[in-house]
Parts: C-alpha cells; structure tokens; sequence
C-alpha cells in the first residue's frame, strides 16, 4: 500500500496506490470504478457517492 500521489484524485491504475483507496473509502475495487464511472475521480465526490449508495 502507498499513498496516493494526489489525495484528492482516485487513481486505480497503479496497484499500491489502489489499495490505499481500497482501504481509506472502505470499498472494493468494483464499487470504486463504479463511482468513478458515475462521479468521476475527485475523492470526495467518491467518498460521498459510495455512502450514499451504502444507504439505498
């Protein structure tokens, strides 16, 4: 796991950087790609989009 190179842009593309976001937004890689897909790559648009879904 490393950090991310910009802690406000989801980036899957690197592996050890995937799994911080893994870790830090609590979801699996589908439901990350998922939101990306949906919200784009801004952090907080991710994390707001993945808590939303959790509620539905």
């Amino acid at each position: 796991m490393r950090a991310p190179a910009h802690y406000q842009r989801v980036d899957l593309s690197d592996p050890c950087e995937a799994e911080y976001w893994y870790v830090v937004l609590d979801a699996t890689q589908a439901q990350l790609e998922i939101a990306i897909a949906q919200v784009g790559r801004d952090a907080e648009d991710v994390r707001i989009w993945l808590q939303s879904s959790r509620a539905a």
